[in-house]
């Protein structure tokens, strides 16, 4: 396994903004894991994914899941919640896509929206001191534009309130080849892509950046939350890296008139 570490990304802050957010979401994952069968307990793959999901929210993408998989995850791997979307079943028999968010117990879900059968799943997730939406998406490379105009259509169409909003997933360079829909999807939930032009596929003829990671960043603002991107590789050749965002609150370094006054205690100087 490969493992590279990005930078952190300190978000902007607004100090005419109130402070007022917390969240006890410390990590979030996204991976197009190309097909998992869960019982498959003791390769690499299976144990990643059970290793994310104690920490935090995963987020994964063509599944290729039927309708069942979720309840046999759950009956071997109790503990944890899952909103999915089934894979689609193709001409030839096969099965294709299939999104998923898998989160401990510690989380409630308050309810699972269905944007795109087989590619685009909404979760609503409560914790011990917010709420707020994740999205886990898969857009077919043959049908790019018509999956990003559909989630972006529903994203305006459904009012997601006041909660945050975190879209994660595999847009196969849709925010490459449409800007237009890619910005409207990005001002719909208040967000702003973290990946930008970093690898996250690998294949026969080199690498591609096809997935996304959009979080909420007005919102992690107010409330001081510093992310950091790390990009695991569970692959020999070709396949897609996981992407793991850990989310930390960091007081603030710049002076306010908001804040309390300190004073600094002098050295010590030894007896007078």
């Amino acid at each position: 396994m490969n493992s590279v570490c990005f930078a952190p990304k300190f978000c902007a802050i607004d100090w005419k903004k109130k402070q007022d957010c917390s969240t006890a979401l410390r990590q979030i994952v996204t991976w197009n894991v190309s097909g998992w069968r869960p019982l498959q307990w003791n390769n690499p793959k299976a144990k990643a994914i059970l290793r994310y999901a104690r920490k935090g929210i995963v987020c994964i993408q063509e599944t290729r899941w039927s309708e069942g998989t979720a309840t046999i995850f759950l009956k071997t791997y109790p503990g944890f919640t899952i909103a999915h979307s089934p894979a689609n079943v193709t001409e030839r028999g096969g099965l294709s896509g299939g999104v998923a968010i898998i989160m401990p117990c510690a989380f409630r879900l308050l309810q699972q929206k269905e944007i795109l059968p087989g590619k685009a799943i909404a979760a609503q997730v409560q914790t011990r001191t917010d709420q707020f939406w994740v999205l886990s998406v898969y857009c077919h490379p043959q049908t790019v534009r018509i999956d990003c105009e559909t989630i972006s259509q529903w994203l305006h169409a459904h009012c997601l309130g006041d909660d945050p909003c975190f879209l994660l997933g595999d847009f196969n360079q849709g925010d490459a080849l449409f800007p237009d829909i890619w910005q409207r999807i990005t001002e719909a939930v208040q967000g702003e892509d973290i990946v930008g032009d970093e690898p996250t596929f690998w294949g026969p003829n080199g690498s591609s950046s096809l997935d996304r990671v959009v979080l909420p960043m007005e919102y992690m603002n107010r409330g001081l939350i510093q992310c950091q991107a790390y990009y695991d590789r569970f692959f020999d050749s070709s396949g897609h890296a996981s992407i793991t965002i850990k989310l930390s609150h960091r007081p603030p370094v710049i002076s306010s008139s908001d804040l309390p006054t300190h004073m600094t205690i002098p050295a010590w100087k030894g007896p007078a």
